[in-house]
C-alpha cells in the first residue's frame, strides 16, 4: 500500500474531484511527498473512458523498472473506465509489483466497479468545501489570534470523520511541502517544521485510530499551535 501519511502507506489510489485540474494537483503533491523521481514518473490522460485496448497498452508499460527505488503511473480519467477495462485492471491492483503505485484520477466514485474500490485507498476533494478553510496553511492557523476562530474553524471542519482525516492528510503535505521551499536556507526554520510535522501526525493518527470526537481533536490541535 502507497499513499503516506505517517502510518498510513498505499500502492493503489484512486482520487476523486469533479475539477480534473485539483485531482492531478493533489497527485503531484503526493508523488512530489515521495520524493519520486522525475523518470520515474508517467502520467498516461484520456478523454473518453478507459476501453480494454487501453488497458493492454497501459499494460505493457509496467514492466518498465524505475530509476530509482519506486515508479508511479497517474491514471487521469475522468470519465472512468469500461467494465472490460475495469475487469482487466483487477489483477495490476491486487498484485502489483514492490516498486509500482497506480493513481487513478476520475470524477465521479460511482463510475468504478466494487472490486476496483475494494483494492484502492480513495481520496474524495470536496467541491462543497471553503477554499479559506480548506486550503490553509499551517502557519495560517498559528496566526489566528482569537481562540474563538480556533473553535469555530475546528467545528466547522471536525462534522465528518472522514473530511477532517482529508483535511489533516493535506496540511501534512502541505507543511513538508512548505519546509522543503522555505526552509532550505534556514536550518531554525527546518527543525520547526520538523516539528509541527510530528505534532500533526500525532493528532492524525488519534483521530484515526480512536472515537474522540474530529471536533474536539481538532480543538485541541489548533489551541496548540
Amino acid at each position: 500500500m502507497w499513499y503516506k501519511v505517517n502510518i498510513i502507506v498505499m500502492q493503489s489510489l484512486i482520487i476523486i474531484s469533479k475539477n480534473p485540474e485539483k485531482s492531478l494537483e493533489k497527485a503531484l503533491l503526493i508523488v512530489k511527498d515521495k520524493k519520486v523521481d522525475k523518470f520515474d514518473l508517467e502520467i498516461l490522460k484520456f478523454e473518453k473512458a478507459l476501453g480494454i485496448e487501453d488497458v493492454r497498452d497501459f499494460k505493457k508499460k509496467l514492466i518498465l523498472k524505475p530509476f530509482g527505488k519506486e515508479r508511479v503511473v497517474i491514471l487521469n480519467i475522468p470519465e472512468g473506465a469500461t467494465i472490460e477495462a475495469q475487469n482487466s485492471m483487477l489483477k495490476i491492483l491486487e498484485e502489483p509489483s514492490e516498486s509500482l503505485n497506480i493513481i487513478i484520477l476520475a470524477k465521479n466514485e460511482e463510475l468504478f466497479l466494487p472490486t476496483i474500490i475494494s483494492r484502492c485507498k480513495i481520496i474524495t476533494i470536496k467541491e462543497g468545501w471553503k477554499t479559506s478553510e480548506t486550503s490553509l496553511k499551517l502557519d495560517q492557523i498559528e496566526s489566528l489570534d482569537s481562540i474563538g476562530d480556533k473553535l469555530y474553524l475546528a467545528q466547522n471542519l471536525g462534522k465528518d470523520k472522514k473530511e477532517a482525516l482529508i483535511f489533516l492528510e493535506d496540511l501534512i503535505l502541505e507543511t513538508k511541502e512548505q519546509m522543503i521551499n522555505f526552509g532550505k536556507k534556514n536550518d531554525r526554520e527546518v527543525t520547526r517544521y520538523k516539528n509541527l510535522i510530528k505534532v500533526l501526525n500525532k493528532y492524525y493518527f488519534d483521530l484515526k485510530n480512536t472515537n474522540v470526537s474530529p471536533r474536539l481533536i481538532l480543538e485541541n490541535l489548533f489551541l496548540s499551535l
